[in-house]
C-alpha cells in the first residue's frame, strides 16, 4: 500500500508539472470563422453561411498559427483572447492546404498587448505525455495526450505525403486546431480527432519548416515524391525483376505527372535506397527519431523544392543511381483533383446543358459514403485516371445535367457524361467549352461524349442557343451563363 501512495504522489507531481505553467493563457487564442462553401451541383450558388470555432497560438511578429483546413471558404475571421467575448477582426495572411497550416493576423495592436508568443520546439515528442489546450466558455481547458506513433499519411488535398503524430487525448472535441505543448514549448497542432479520442498532430518539424518559408514570394511549397507503389513481398516478382537475394525495397507502379518522381523513376523500378536510407520490403526505413516510418517522408523532411536526392534502384536487373530533383506537386495538377481548397468552381450553360470540371470535390458532395453512391462509370474513371494528366488532357469536362426545355427534348435525363469534343474541337478545359460553342458547325452544335452506355452525342440548334440560354437563366434564376478560369 505504501508503494502505491508513493507512485500516486509521483504521478500527481508529474501532472502538476505538466499543467502548472499559466503562460498558455497568453499564447492560446480562439478564432471564429464564418465560411460559405460553393454548391457543387449548382456552382453559381453558395451554401448558407456557417460559423465554426477553432484555436490558434500566438507566434512571433504578432501572428497567429492555426490549421488551414478550417479556414477554407472563410468570409470572416475574428480572434478572441483570454476567454473574453470581445472579437477582433483578423485576416488570413497565408495558407498551405497541403501541410494544413495557416497564418492569421489581427491589425489592432491592442489584441496583442497582454499576449505572449509561444516557444517553438524543434521537434515533436516520440514518447510520453504532452498537453493540449483550448478555450471553452471563458475557461482554458487543459488535457493530457499520450504519444502513440508517428505515421505518414495523405494530406487533406490528396496525393501529398505528410507526417502525422497520433496521440490519445483526454480532450473532447480536440481536433479543431488545438495547440499541443511539451516542456512549455509548442510541439504541434491538432488537425483531426476521431471518435475514439485519437488525435492527429501536425508536428513541430513541419511547423518550423513552414514558418521559415511562408513569406517567400512566390511561395515554393513543399516537395512530394508523387508515386504509387507496391510492397516487395512476392518472391516470383522480385526474382523476375532481378533481385536474387533478400527481398527489400518497394516496387514503383506509377509516377504522377508533375511530381518529383515523374521522368526520374520508372514503373517496375525497385527503390532500394532513398537519400541514403535503406528501404525494406514493406516500404519503411529507420528514422533516427521516430523509428520505422514510411519512406515517402524522406522527400519532405529537411528538404525544399530546390533540393535533389539520390535513389538507388534496381532497374532492368541492374543497380543504378538516380538523381531526383524535388518538385512541388500542386493540388490542381492531377487530371481529377482530390481537393482544391478555396477554388471557385467553373461552369458553362448552353441551351440548358450544364458543363463542369470533373473534380473529386463534386463527387464528395454525395456524402460520407460517396464512393458507393456515385455512378459506377465515374467511380471507375476517378480510380483509374485521377492522376493521368497529359499535355493533351489537362482536365476532364462533364455534362452534369440538363435543365428541361423545349429546345432540348430527349436530352433532359442526361447527366454525368464526360465530354470528348464540341463542334469537332477536343475539350481540355472550361475555356475550351466556351471557345467551341462560339464556333458552331454551320447552324448546329455537336457535343460528343467519351464512350458510355447512354449516348454518343447531342445535336443542338445553334441559331436558337443564345436565346434559349437566356430564357433558362431567367426561369431558374441563374445570374450568368458561365464562370471560367480567370473570372474569380
Amino acid at each position: 500500500m505504501k508503494h502505491l501512495f508513493i507512485i500516486s504522489y509521483a504521478l500527481l507531481g508529474l501532472g502538476h508539472q505538466l499543467f502548472a505553467d499559466a503562460t498558455y493563457e497568453k499564447c492560446v487564442v480562439n478564432i471564429q470563422v464564418t465560411y460559405q462553401s460553393w454548391n457543387q451541383y449548382e456552382p453559381w450558388k453558395k451554401a448558407t453561411p456557417r460559423t465554426r470555432s477553432i484555436a490558434g497560438v500566438v507566434i512571433d511578429n504578432n501572428q497567429i498559427l492555426t490549421t488551414a483546413y478550417y479556414l477554407v471558404d472563410a468570409t470572416s475571421i475574428r480572434a478572441l483572447k483570454l476567454g473574453q467575448p470581445k472579437h477582433y477582426p483578423a485576416q488570413l495572411i497565408h495558407s498551405d492546404p497541403q501541410l494544413n497550416l495557416a497564418i492569421v493576423a489581427v491589425e489592432d495592436p491592442a489584441f496583442y498587448s497582454d499576449l505572449e508568443p509561444t516557444k517553438l520546439a524543434e521537434r515533436s515528442i516520440n514518447s510520453g505525455t504532452a498537453l493540449t489546450t483550448k478555450w471553452d466558455e471563458g475557461v482554458l481547458e487543459k488535457a493530457e495526450c499520450r504519444f502513440i506513433r508517428a505515421e505518414v499519411n495523405k494530406s487533406t488535398t490528396g496525393y501529398f505525403d505528410t507526417l502525422e503524430i497520433k496521440m490519445k487525448t483526454d480532450m473532447t472535441g480536440g481536433g479543431w486546431a488545438k495547440p499541443v505543448f511539451h516542456d512549455n514549448s509548442l510541439i504541434g497542432m491538432t488537425a483531426f480527432q476521431n471518435n475514439k479520442d485519437v488525435a492527429s498532430i501536425i508536428p513541430a518539424e513541419l511547423i518550423n519548416a513552414y514558418l521559415e518559408i511562408f513569406e517567400t514570394k512566390p511561395y515554393p511549397g513543399f516537395p512530394s515524391l508523387g508515386l504509387s507503389y507496391q510492397f516487395n513481398r512476392d518472391p516470383a516478382l522480385s526474382n523476375y525483376l532481378g533481385q536474387e537475394d533478400e527481398q527489400k525495397g518497394i516496387i514503383v507502379r506509377q509516377c504522377y505527372p508533375g511530381a518529383s518522381a515523374y521522368g526520374q523513376l520508372q514503373p517496375m523500378d525497385i527503390i532500394l535506397q532513398l537519400d541514403g536510407h535503406s528501404i525494406d520490403a514493406n516500404g519503411n526505413y529507420e528514422h533516427p527519431y521516430y523509428g520505422r516510418l514510411d519512406f515517402r517522408y524522406i522527400a519532405l523532411e529537411g528538404h525544399t523544392t530546390e533540393d535533389s536526392i539520390e535513389a538507388i534502384v534496381l532497374r532492368n536487373k541492374k543497380t543504378e543511381k538516380v538523381t531526383i530533383a524535388l518538385e512541388y506537386f500542386s493540388p490542381s495538377e492531377p487530371l481529377i483533383p482530390w481537393s482544391e481548397p478555396n477554388k471557385t468552381p467553373y461552369y458553362f450553360i448552353a441551351a440548358g446543358l450544364v458543363f463542369q470540371e470533373f473534380r473529386t470535390d463534386f463527387l464528395r458532395a454525395w456524402g460520407d459514403k460517396w464512393k458507393s453512391r456515385i455512378p459506377q462509370h465515374l467511380r471507375i474513371k476517378q480510380d483509374l485516371n485521377k492522376l493521368n494528366q497529359t499535355e493533351s488532357q489537362k482536365k476532364l469536362i462533364m455534362l452534369t445535367y440538363v435543365f428541361p426545355d423545349n429546345s432540348n427534348i430527349g436530352y433532359q435525363d442526361l447527366k454525368f457524361l464526360l465530354v470528348d469534343k464540341i463542334n469537332h474541337q477536343h475539350i481540355d478545359s472550361m475555356t475550351d467549352v466556351n471557345q467551341a460553342f462560339s464556333q458552331p458547325l454551320d447552324s448546329y452544335h455537336e457535343i460528343t461524349f467519351h464512350p458510355n452506355q447512354v449516348r454518343a452525342d447531342i445535336i443542338l440548334d445553334a441559331t436558337t442557343t443564345e436565346e434559349t440560354t437566356k430564357r433558362i437563366l431567367q426561369k431558374y434564376n441563374i445570374p450568368q451563363s458561365m464562370r471560367l478560369p480567370g473570372e474569380g
